[in-house]
């Protein structure tokens, strides 16, 4: 499915490939024209990813996973933090409860005409981006931050490390 959505974005324009998917068409066959692969740093060169991400306007950010219900890496984060505007899929849920659908496209592998006629239109339309990429990142500001990265009391008001700890039987 990440191999597709790669390949339907190069119907639009050149789509540069950084991981092991890099286009497929939907027959299977592989087309090249507008498909640019790139080596990067590797699993686990974050920094080299996100320096990566700045130079393009979208990131196709897609999970491994095709639908699963809890399973969120590190991808979406690393196209906001990049400054690009994430082109995501993932499972639903949990990606709108923590990020705000209004700050980046959601990828729709059912139906995926609606994100690809987006992107082409906002490709062209610097005022529609713009307003896209201005948006609030996080679905619920604070309490998002407390709900899924207070890994510590330093961030938010440390409830997950709390939660955490009474799961495992750990006083804090």
């Amino acid at each position: 499915f990440r191999d597709v959505a790669a390949w339907r974005f190069s119907e639009y324009g050149v789509v540069t490939c950084t991981g092991r998917c890099c286009g497929k068409a939907l027959d299977g066959g592989h087309t090249t024209s507008n498909l640019v692969k790139k080596r990067r740093g590797g699993i686990g060169s974050w920094l080299d990813n996100v320096n990566l991400f700045a130079n393009f306007k979208f990131c196709l950010v897609m999970e491994h996973e095709y639908d699963h219900s809890a399973y969120v890496t590190e991808k979406v984060l690393m196209a906001f933090i990049a400054g690009c505007l994430p082109i995501y899929h993932g499972p639903t849920d949990l990606i709108f409860d923590i990020f705000n659908p209004e700050a980046f496209i959601f990828y729709n592998v059912s139906n995926p005409q609606t994100s690809l006629d987006l992107v082409k239109s906002l490709a062209s339309d610097e005022v529609a981006y713009d307003r896209i990429q201005q948006q609030p990142i996080l679905a619920n500001g604070e309490a998002t931050i407390n709900k899924y990265f207070s890994f510590s009391d330093k961030v938010g008001d440390g409830s997950l490390r709390r939660k955490i700890r009474r799961f495992l039987f750990v006083k804090s």
